[in-house]
């Protein structure tokens, strides 16, 4: 996965947002990330399914020994799940709050990290 970009966003965030609440810097660090991911790594998981992506550098093209010659990840066939747009929408929210609380908790064990000494 493309991490660097939005840890780089994150990164400055948290450099810019010190003086904050810890509640409302986790917000915005789990909003920053999660938008930032979602912007790079739809248009990457676009490519990798694409044709241009089979060969030794992405690794598209190494399927496991579990895999049947004729299933669809073999194929190369993609279909889509029949998700309603609200099913869709209501994931990206999921996503959205846990990145939010995973910053919060991040955050955090940060803080009480600094309190160990040697």
């Amino acid at each position: 996965m493309l991490l660097l970009v939005p840890a780089f966003v994150t990164d400055l965030i948290l450099q810019r947002t010190g003086g904050w609440r810890p509640a409302l810097r986790a917000a915005a660090a789990g909003l920053a990330f999660f938008g930032v991911f979602l912007a790079v790594q739809w248009p990457f998981a676009n490519f990798l399914q694409s044709p241009l992506a089979r060969n030794e550098f992405f690794g598209a093209l190494n399927l496991d020994f579990s895999t049947r010659p004729n299933s669809p990840l073999a194929q190369y066939v993609f279909f889509y799940r029949e998700d309603t747009a609200a099913q869709f929408w209501r994931g990206l929210l999921i996503a959205a709050v846990m990145s939010c609380a995973m910053t919060w908790m991040g955050l955090h064990a940060g803080r009480a990290m600094r309190k160990i000494r040697r």
